[in-house]
């Protein structure tokens, strides 16, 4: 069974990237069950690009980005809610955890938000101007595990194996393939 050590996914999420870290920690992915999950979250993910044109046929993206926000900010409302209502010690907690945050921590909460809408934006008008979903999709799965990969590599100084490094060649070699002739 595979094992994922130091593993490090990310996750095209909207409105923007959310990176899932697991540092240093050992997983066994079919043994604790998250199969079925990654799975599943794999087969929504792989069908929100389609979704997104579908709609930006007839919205803008930024008429797309606001009402859009405006729907996840109302279930998140709502998921606030019902945590207040059913589970006051987390809400406390979360009071707690943001009260005891750095100066550079509500920076770089301010940057990802930044960042999360500037990159909104870009993938809703590249998923209005170009009609390839699925390859729009693939580049920025790729390009998101090259660079975390660098990171990783260059700031965290993480150890990878051979095998790691001829993954990522394949990647840049794929990339490179899809955009030696575009459509």
């Amino acid at each position: 069974m595979p094992i994922l050590t130091s593993a490090r996914m990310a996750y095209l999420c909207e409105p923007g990237f959310v990176e899932i870290a697991v540092a240093t920690a050992k997983i066994n992915i079919h043994g604790s069950g998250m199969l079925p999950y990654l799975l599943g979250i794999t087969g929504v993910v792989s069908v929100r690009p389609y979704v997104r044109k579908h709609i930006l046929n007839t919205l803008e993206p930024q008429d797309y980005m606001f009402i859009n926000s405006l729907v996840i900010s109302v279930f998140i409302l709502g998921f606030f809610v019902y945590t207040y209502i059913f589970n006051t010690v987390a809400i406390q907690r979360t009071y707690k955890n943001c009260c005891n945050m750095t100066y550079s921590q509500m920076g770089a909460v301010i940057l990802l938000g930044l960042f999360t809408v500037i990159s909104s934006f870009v993938l809703f008008n590249i998923e209005k101007n170009f009609n390839t979903p699925a390859i729009n999709h693939v580049l920025l799965k790729a390009f998101s595990l090259v660079a975390l990969f660098a990171v990783g590599l260059f700031i965290f100084n993480e150890a990878y194996t051979v095998y790691h490094f001829l993954g990522v060649g394949v990647t840049i070699t794929g990339i490179a393939i899809l955009l030696a002739n575009p459509l």
